[in-house]
């Protein structure tokens, strides 16, 4: 990029620079899913995570999810995987109908040391 000055008398001044265009991490994280539930599926929003623009970008990444009384009922460091609504961290049993706290961690040196943190609500309709 070159940005050019002049003055009132004609006179100039050139400056060059570079420009380093960095890749754009975006994210975007619902706030609401519908798990199967008894068995059914309607093979809508039966998951819930954040979409992430490009995983390439990430090189640390950590979700959790928590139930009213601040316990853990999931978590993964996999920018791929889905909730399905379970409220062990094991999976053993599955949530009812109601609203979820979530936090999420992403770090990347590829995109000069970011880190950020988000938190959140995800409300689960079975």
């Amino acid at each position: 990029m070159t940005l050019t000055v002049y003055n009132e008398f004609g006179c100039f001044q050139e400056l060059t620079q570079s420009v380093e265009i960095l890749e754009n991490l975006q994210v975007f994280i619902p706030n609401a899913f519908t798990p199967p539930s008894g068995g059914y599926s309607d093979g809508v929003n039966d998951g819930w995570r954040p979409e992430v623009s490009d995983v390439s970008l990430i090189d640390q990444y950590d979700l959790k999810v928590f139930n009213r009384w601040g316990q853990l009922v999931w978590q993964t460091q996999d920018p791929e995987a889905y909730w399905l609504g379970s409220a062990q961290p094991n999976g053993s049993y599955f949530a009812g109908d109601d609203v979820y706290t979530w936090v999420l961690q992403i770090k990347s040196n590829t995109l000069v040391g970011f880190s950020r943190e988000w938190k959140g609500h995800v409300t689960l309709f079975r």
